[in-house]
């Protein structure tokens, strides 16, 4: 059976000063070397400071309010509700212009290999669904 021995756990910054260490450059080495770089001076100056203290919560993430909320007093009064729909909906004006997204590709996209324009076929097509829908 093989032996296993288990390392205690460090904090990342000691542990990345320990490979310097290890590699063989001396913390004020290593932070003389950093000093010379403006990002090196921002590091230099977070590893002076020291371990910053771990700020213990109970949880990652907000806890649920219960609100109150006003429901209808029975299941059909809320699925069809106080007043009634309307009977006929509005559509609107037709497009004036059809195919508008299709125009931004031009006449002869690169995927279209035919000789006719691609906005002139779109455009027949458009009116073609268009009639039979109405």
């Amino acid at each position: 059976m093989r032996k296993v021995t288990l390392l205690k756990p460090v904090s990342a910054s000691t542990c990345i000063l320990k490979l310097f260490e290890l590699r063989g450059i001396s913390r004020s080495k290593l932070q003389e070397e950093l000093a010379k770089s403006t990002l090196g001076k921002a590091l230099s100056a977070s590893l002076a400071e020291g371990e910053l203290s771990i700020d213990a919560r109970e949880s990652y993430y907000t806890k649920p309010r219960k609100i109150a909320i006003n429901l209808p007093a029975t299941p059909r009064d809320f699925w069809q509700g106080k007043k009634r729909l309307p009977q006929t909906v509005d559509l609107g004006e037709m497009a004036t212009i059809p195919a508008v997204v299709v125009k931004k590709g031009g006449d002869f996209p690169a995927f279209w290999t035919q000789d006719q324009s691609f906005l002139g076929v779109m455009e027949e097509l458009y009116d073609r669904v268009r009639k039979k829908n109405t």
